[in-house]
């Protein structure tokens, strides 16, 4: 098959383990029914660009899966295989509608996929700033270490994991605007300095309008801290003297948590609500093809 490239994570993960991968493969390789595969349930990247997918499907249709992926026996199930490395490559097999698909496979730990998922998306800038977030503060949680030892595992200063980590600490619009690239991590950090939620959107619905720039930002939010309120000219005449309120009532905050847990029920994907009861959004949230599929049968089940 020729020489097999590790991938950056793998690669990262022996590194820190030592361990010689001259001969690693040479008793690993096997066909592996694609029925009896199934995802990293670590895999930090939610989202699979469904273009993306069909252009590796054609690639590979045309020239043949020209690596294998990695795979582990499941934990919970020894009959199937979860994916260490090459979810992509899985995925646009399964497009192909392919029986079987070239694996190797590894005896790796919970910490060990964690790792590889984490350090393979990072490196490869396939996440969004939020997706790395989460998966930063879930991989610190799981394996139980401080930012710095994290950092120091996945190649990492310190401040760039805490940075990237506070900002799961943003209001749920504001995650969804990085998420979105409306706005940078850099424009959206500033606004963790905002303690009132009032404020803090207003500045928000600010940003978005005028794309200020993170210097910019902070300098309203310097405003902010000493004044209470933010320069004339960012305010609307109606509202020159007082914030504009917007903190969602108690009611609202425990029905949109129920709603939210009904309707994550009932679609089998995450769902989540932005607004108040007055004006907001419903999101149903999908990462595959196969569950956008599922999503729009159930959608028009419920709308028949």
């Amino acid at each position: 098959m020729g020489s097999l490239r590790l991938g950056k994570g793998l690669e990262a993960l022996f590194k820190q383990k030592d361990i010689d991968t001259s001969s690693i493969f040479e008793d690993k390789y096997q066909n592996i029914p694609i029925e009896f595969i199934e995802p990293n349930p670590f895999q930090p990247r939610k989202n699979f660009e469904e273009h993306k997918l069909l252009q590796l499907a054609e690639s590979i249709k045309r020239h043949g899966l020209l690596q294998p992926i990695v795979v582990r026996v499941s934990p919970s199930d020894h009959k199937k295989f979860q994916i260490v490395a090459g979810e992509r490559r899985w995925r646009a097999c399964k497009i192909l509608k392919m029986e079987s698909i070239p694996a190797i496979v590894l005896e790796l730990s919970d910490e060990d996929l964690l790792l590889v998922a984490l350090i393979e998306n990072l490196q490869r800038e396939d996440l969004n700033p939020i997706e790395e977030a989460e998966a930063l503060y879930n991989a610190q949680k799981i394996l139980n270490i401080t930012h710095e030892e994290l950092a120091k595992r996945i190649g990492k200063s310190r401040s760039a994991v805490t940075n990237m980590i506070r900002l799961l600490k943003l209001d749920e619009e504001i995650k969804d605007a990085v998420r979105e690239g409306k706005i940078t991590p850099g424009q959206a950090r500033p606004l963790l300095a905002v303690e009132d939620k009032d404020a803090r959107l207003f500045l928000f619905d600010i940003i978005l309008k005028k794309n200020l720039s993170s210097r910019k930002i902070e300098e309203l939010v310097a405003f902010w801290k000493k004044n209470k309120t933010f320069p004339k000219e960012f305010l609307p005449s109606q509202t020159k003297n007082r914030h504009v309120s917007r903190t969602p009532s108690k009611d609202f905050l425990k029905f949109k948590k129920e709603v939210q847990k009904s309707l994550t029920e009932l679609f089998k994907v995450p769902a989540k609500i932005v607004g108040d009861f007055k004006k907001g959004k419903i999101v149903l949230q999908y990462s595959s093809p196969e569950e956008l599929k599922v999503l729009i049968e159930k959608l028009k089940e419920k709308a028949s």
